[in-house]
């Protein structure tokens, strides 16, 4: 068989097969804005006592915002918020202070992290916290989210199901005015297709679980063991063959005020996931990897064709760029999300952002491949020993 022959049926097999994964990926994003555009309005009327636990390392640009958004939660039942901040982080810990009181609530309070050599800062922080929650229901939160005053209802209230082991929430990165905080906004929003999956998905800055399910599934043991504290819930909901169950509402917003090095905070977050959620990570792979090539290889035929008139190499540069229209019309999709959550922003930098961070994206997962240790809040883990989610 001549190699002209076979280079052409290459070019139009990954052609037609970056056409199809394409269509798919605008599909699945088409469901699901529609789904959470619904659950959006949900309402919800279980409401069990509730400990909400707020790992606290150094201050970010609005804690003092953020944590006063959750601490003027609209719920009625009972409810505490417990900080956990290190002990020899006198700052931190007294400016948490300080907002609590301006806060003038009388449900809060701050104990100190017992920082383990085994697991990260944050996962102790969550055993602490656990172990002193009052209540049926622990939630937790990041110090650097912002939550709508109707967060910590919309979050316990599907834990009235009993197949749904915890319910998240997830992080939306509020762009500035620079190209690179959408860049991140927009890399961030990939993973909202991760919360229609298959297998249980847990953001670690703002998830719910009964306290009783903490004792069954042996979490303080694990979270004392484990660098990321979200995957290691996701694996042990899914081996106890329980759901996690995503509430929309209870998006919360960070604002970065600068990220000095985006290509070191993102793919040290794809580094977590390549250790703890090797499903995810490997489907990225495909996703993200295979169509950046793919995208060469159009502009390479693109280059042929006119070099050669030869008409094939127009149709394989046709299907290899078809993904790019295909992107833009799903970042579009994406954009509505900020709309729902009613933030102003430039649809033209998002599209542009959209189209860069999958680029960014495949970089990340390539580097990722390589690595076995990241450096997180001041301290260096290693994750060659540490089990995956699947």
């Amino acid at each position: 068989m001549p190699l002209e022959i076979v280079l052409h049926a290459f070019l139009l097999l990954v052609g037609f097969g970056s056409v199809l994964a394409g269509f798919a990926v605008l599909i699945k994003h088409i469901q699901m804005f529609r789904i959470f555009s619904a659950k959006m309005k949900m309402k919800y009327s279980y409401a069990p006592a509730v400990s909400v636990i707020v790992p606290v390392r150094g201050l970010e640009e609005k804690t003092e915002e953020n944590v006063l958004s959750l601490l003027h939660q609209d719920y009625k039942a009972m409810w505490e918020v417990v900080f956990v901040v290190d002990k020899d982080d006198k700052k931190t810990e007294r400016k948490i202070r300080e907002i609590i009181k301006k806060s003038k609530v009388k449900n809060a309070k701050v104990i100190h992290n017992k920082l383990l050599e085994t697991c990260s800062g944050k996962s102790a922080a969550l055993v602490c916290g656990a172990k002193s929650a009052r209540y049926k229901v622990v939630a937790a939160c990041d110090s650097d989210a912002k939550v709508r005053d109707t967060w910590l209802a919309a979050l316990v209230a599907p834990l009235s199901q009993n197949k749904i082991g915890a319910t998240t929430g997830f992080r939306f990165y509020v762009p500035g005015t620079n190209i690179s905080s959408y860049i991140l906004s927009a890399w961030n929003a990939v993973g909202y297709i991760a919360l229609q999956g298959k297998y249980p998905f847990i953001w670690g800055g703002g998830f719910a679980i009964r306290k009783s399910l903490i004792k069954k599934l042996d979490l303080l043991e694990i979270w004392s063991m484990v660098v990321s504290d979200d995957s290691a819930v996701a694996r042990a909901l899914l081996s106890a063959k329980l759901k996690s169950y995503f509430v929309p509402a209870c998006i919360a917003l960070s604002y970065p005020s600068q990220f000095s090095d985006l290509k070191e905070f993102t793919t040290r977050q794809l580094t977590i996931i390549r250790w703890n959620w090797s499903s995810a990570f490997w489907t990225g792979f495909l996703a993200f990897v295979a169509t950046r090539l793919g995208i060469v290889l159009g502009l390479i035929t693109l280059i042929a064709y006119s070099l050669t008139n030869n008409f094939l190499f127009f149709i394989e540069s046709f299907l290899l760029l078809l993904i790019i229209p295909l992107e833009l019309i799903i970042a579009n999709i994406d954009f509505k999300f900020s709309k729902i959550l009613t933030l102003e922003m430039s649809r033209t930098k998002w599209s542009a952002a959209y189209l860069l961070a999958h680029w960014l994206m495949a970089y990340n997962i390539s580097k990722a491949l390589r690595k076995k240790t990241v450096k997180w809040r001041g301290r260096t883990y290693n994750f060659a020993n540490e089990a995956k989610i699947i």
